[in-house]
């Protein structure tokens, strides 16, 4: 769906904006009037962010085109509203960033379009109503950002020395801002900012400066900051956010779910971070046109070169982000949810990774290179689109290749197993194909019956399975296949230890050897 070119409307636009009032909501007859002119005429909601989390009812009716942009809304409600500060915010969750050129009832139509209204009057009348905003909202003017990443700043006016006892004491404006100290000199010069992060605090009693700060920055200079407060609550309270501010660089940071398009800035003074958690974000990669060079964007991650664990899950990459490849020392990967369509061939340089999520994206292949990532020990595919299993990963359960052994791949569109696949998969253990779309005859189970070191297999909620003979199977311990259509069981009860086939159509169950180690059975319809 693709909004429409042009703005024949802008008179009656303009008409509309004069008679709907957008703060107090005017008369039905308008709002209709409005929405009968044209298929291609709706309303949206704007909410102020401090007001929305609290009440859906204060917001504003904007009547718009299908193609009226954020900057025109802007200009005709005739208030301060910036159109760099838009934003749009999902079921009360995730918020994007969205840009002045945007259409905001366009975005609005292809969401309820997604989620299954089809009718165009339909659409047009959700516009007007107040439940839409906990599906769909627009927010205006700056977010409240989440203290954890800008916690409130701290300002006062101190004494203030560098260094030996022989520099005089000077009373400066300083203020502590995320993990700076600025001091701000007089207006002829440039401020000094010192890197808290990378600083240690020290209490110091002087006889004619009872309140006094030692700051010491590890730059490589040595130097010191003497911070003299004015009494004992203020330095109290400048104490303790120091200390808080200073507490070592840490190993692990956790900005998941803080609406980030860009990484926070405090997290480049620490190059040596090893963890780093950034799921459901909305953070971009650097845009080729970008006029100001700005810190913050994916691309910036090359500067964690000792980065062991990186989770960029539900970000909506839906491209792989290259840079990736380019932190060797990465020993887990999740990038699970991204709408990610293949895996670059560069992935080989990820010579260190053990674990690496690709859960619930639209793969369908995957490069040759993944056979040679050596250490790879647990591999996560579920909730893709592969209508096979990859060559590269059936390698990979080869113990020669790598410690792969637990194929994960429920939720795709396999269908039927391949002998190719199965003669690479001698040693695979672990089988999951569930809410898959196979459908077995005597070959595939025949073909299945090779994999003699398996020990757990799911085959559930497949529907489509008649007859289940796994008899050669010596191995198995666990077995998941409910919610088939199967009449037959065929099982090897050597070692066998659970088994669920629930919600099937059972009505012969035979069984080669006795299951002496059964702990665990469901047949129930």
């Amino acid at each position: 769906m693709t909004p429409p070119i042009g703005d024949n409307g802008l008179s009656c636009l303009n008409s509309t904006f004069s008679s709907i009032n957008p703060v107090n909501q005017a008369n039905s007859n308008n709002i209709d009037e409005w929405l009968l002119l044209d298929s291609n005429h709706g309303f949206i909601r704007l909410y102020d962010p401090n007001d929305a989390s609290t009440s859906y009812s204060r917001s504003k009716l904007v009547p718009c085109t299908m193609w009226t942009t954020i900057e025109q809304i802007c200009s005709r409600l005739n208030n301060d509203l910036d159109p760099r500060t838009w934003y749009v915010q999902y079921h009360g969750d995730r918020i994007g960033h969205l840009r002045p050129d945007d259409a905001p009832l366009f975005i609005q139509h292809n969401y309820l379009l997604s989620i299954g209204f089809s009718s165009v009057q339909r659409l047009q009348q959700e516009g007007d109503k107040h439940d839409l905003g906990y599906l769909i909202r627009f927010l205006s003017d700056q977010l409240i950002i989440d203290p954890k990443i800008q916690p409130r700043s701290l300002s006062t006016i101190a004494w203030i020395r560098k260094g030996k006892l022989i520099r005089k004491w000077i009373k400066r404006k300083c203020v502590i801002s995320t993990s700076r100290l600025t001091v701000y000199p007089d207006a002829n010069t440039n401020p000094c900012v010192l890197e808290l992060q990378r600083a240690s605090i020290e209490e110091v009693h002087l006889k004619d400066k009872p309140f006094c700060i030692k700051l010491t920055v590890d730059d490589g200079r040595g130097g010191a900051l003497f911070l003299a407060l004015n009494n004992d609550e203020e330095y109290s309270r400048w104490l303790k956010r120091l200390r808080k501010t200073t507490n070592k660089l840490p190993d692990i940071a956790d900005y998941s779910s803080s609406h980030l398009e860009l990484i926070p800035k405090a997290l480049f003074v620490n190059p040596k971070l090893t963890v780093l958690n950034l799921r459901h974000n909305n953070l971009l990669m650097r845009p080729v046109n970008e006029a100001v060079f700005t810190v913050g964007w994916l691309d910036d991650l090359t500067r964690f070169q000792c980065l062991i664990s990186l989770n960029l899950a539900d970000n909506d990459l839906k491209i792989f982000p290259n840079v990736i490849c380019h932190l060797p020392r990465l020993v887990e990967l999740n990038l699970a949810s991204n709408n990610i369509e293949s895996i670059p061939s560069d992935i080989i340089k990820l010579q260190s990774l053990e674990v690496f999520n690709l859960q619930s994206n639209r793969l369908s292949c995957l490069p040759n290179e993944i056979e040679y990532l050596k250490r790879l020990r647990d591999f996560y595919l579920s909730f893709n689109l592969f209508k096979d299993i990859p060559i590269p990963l059936a390698r990979l359960t080869n113990i020669r290749c790598s410690d792969v052994n637990n194929l994960c791949l429920a939720g795709n569109h396999i269908r039927k197993l391949s002998i190719d696949v199965i003669q690479r998969l001698e040693y695979c253990r672990q089988l999951d194909l569930r809410m898959n779309q196979i459908k077995y005859d005597d070959n595939d189970f025949i073909l299945l019956n090779q994999l003699i070191n398996l020990t757990h297999i799911d085959i559930s909620h497949n529907n489509r399975i008649n007859e289940i003979d796994l008899r050669s199977l010596s191995k198995l311990e666990q077995i998941r296949c409910s919610y088939n259509k199967a009449s037959r069981l065929i099982l090897n009860g050597h070692s066998l230890k659970q088994l669920n086939g629930s919600h099937n159509k059972l009505k012969h169950i035979d069984v080669v050897n006795s299951p002496m180690n059964l702990v665990q059975l469901d047949i129930s319809s």
